[in-house]
């Protein structure tokens, strides 16, 4: 009797025993797949984040900008590129690219005296818009922001070039528009000009494209009617310079015959 009461209190505990370290097993796989998804959120909020971010803090992300962004705070510029009322597109050269400046040279671009200077520059990476890669490579020319034309060519084997840099990583997002990553400093122009730039593909229409008669052909359509209009008024006139001469003449010889 003794033993089989022992026997049957050692199945019990057995049994408990079993019971537990299934529940604990659960426990553990459901706390496992509980910090899967939560990585999975996480990774894909910082993922959301980034692709919300503007121009500047997206540049300022990467620390191969870093000169360019220590640059930006240093002319004041860093405020205009986080509006998020415009779009930009930024060609963002790398610490790299400033680093063939030489040291001496990117010194005096930070000294008080060359601020106009380094303004000038860094405008000149900057066009209004969101021009991505295929925008960018059938433009020809581009606006800087610092009212100096950009000139833009595609070479044999594709790659873009945009003024005396190419294009290395292009259509980096932004919230406020595009980063086209590239391997020099751009060198402005001396002078001021206006880009002869094609229609980029994702620039929204301007209020002056959407009035009436503005367009190529609104324009021809007026200068023909124009010139149809000059011709009648020609003939017109031809008409009524002739209906006088015949006049003219016929008094003449009217008066002739009563002589």
């Amino acid at each position: 009797m003794y033993l089989a009461a022992t026997a049957a209190v050692m199945v019990l505990a057995s049994c408990g025993g079993g019971a537990d370290k299934e529940a604990e097993r659960k426990k553990r796989e459901a706390d496992s797949l509980a910090k899967i998804e939560q990585a999975r959120k996480d990774s894909m909020d910082a993922a959301m984040a980034v692709q919300t971010v503007n121009v500047y803090e997206t540049a300022k992300a990467n620390p191969d900008f870093s000169t360019l962004v220590s640059l930006l705070d240093q002319a004041g510029l860093s405020a205009t590129l986080q509006d998020e009322s415009v779009n930009f597109t930024v060609f963002a050269p790398t610490n790299a690219a400033f680093d063939k400046l030489g040291a001496k040279t990117l010194e005096d671009l930070k000294a008080p005296k060359s601020a106009e200077k380094l303004k000038d520059i860094l405008l000149y990476h900057v066009v209004r818009g969101k021009l991505m890669a295929g925008d960018v490579a059938n433009s020809g020319e581009l606006q800087g922001m610092d009212d100096k034309v950009i000139v833009v060519k595609q070479s044999e084997s594709g790659t873009v070039m945009v003024g005396n840099a190419a294009v290395t990583t292009a259509d980096v997002d932004a919230s406020n528009g595009v980063i086209h990553i590239v391997d020099a400093v751009l060198t402005p122009p001396a002078k001021k000009g206006t880009a002869k730039t094609n229609p980029p593909a994702t620039a929204p229409a301007t209020p002056e494209d959407k009035k009436p008669g503005t367009t190529t052909q609104d324009k021809v359509g007026d200068k023909m009617s124009g010139d149809r209009t000059n011709e009648t008024t020609n003939k017109v006139g031809d008409k009524m310079s002739g209906d006088r001469t015949n006049e003219t003449t016929n008094k003449v010889g009217d008066k002739m015959n009563r002589k």
